[in-house]
């Protein structure tokens, strides 16, 4: 008897409301807002030219997408920073972050990679003509 008891107790648990399930979607609809209201006030610092500000905001958005695993969130976040460092013609950290935002795009499929390759292509370019006029 005790033992259909202790079942029935666990399934009143499993309907709950209020379960754990329900709590952990909770939760990760309010991670996803907190990263989402990062992301916007990195935008905001980005476009008055508060670069050091917006990327520590973008970092920490970051942080919360990884968390999450997240995967959309995590690349297109990289892209954010790289273009901080492309504002600070640090085009090798902008490369390497645009190039871990394709590589996250190209493996969930995204259609983003397009434009990301082009951005890298765009860098490159940027790059090589650079390193032309230090010669």
């Amino acid at each position: 008897m005790e033992f259909f008891q202790v079942f029935s107790l666990m399934d009143s648990f499993r309907e709950k409301p209020d379960s754990l399930e329900k709590f952990k979607k909770k939760l990760d609809y309010y991670l996803k807002l907190e990263a989402e209201t990062l992301t916007k006030i990195g935008m905001i610092y980005f476009e008055d030219d508060m670069i050091p500000e917006a990327r520590a905001n973008f970092k920490e958005a970051l942080n919360i997408y990884q968390k999450m695993r997240y995967l959309e969130g995590e690349a297109y976040i990289r892209d954010l920073i790289g273009d901080t460092y492309i504002d600070e013609r640090n085009i090798d950290k902008a490369l390497q972050y645009y190039q871990e935002s394709f590589k996250i795009y190209s493996n969930i499929k995204s259609s983003y990679k397009k434009e990301l390759f082009e951005k890298i292509k765009d860098a490159e370019r940027v790059k090589e003509a650079i390193d032309l006029l230090k010669e």
